[in-house]
């Protein structure tokens, strides 16, 4: 049972509306049949924002 959550990335608290709000964005990646691997980098993508910082879709 040694490092079996070594592969998940933290989105933040239950209770949180920016947390929320990634989860939507992820669920909405999975439904566009993203690959694993760029959902990965938009969840790591969010490191580098400002939890303020309005969402700049593409």
């Amino acid at each position: 049972m040694t490092g079996r959550k070594i592969n998940r990335l933290y989105l933040g608290s239950v209770n949180s509306i920016i947390a929320k709000r990634k989860k939507a964005d992820v669920e909405i990646a999975i439904a566009d049949a993203k690959l694993p691997f760029e959902i990965e980098k938009l969840i790591r993508g969010w490191k580098n924002e400002s939890p303020t910082m309005p969402n700049a879709q593409s």
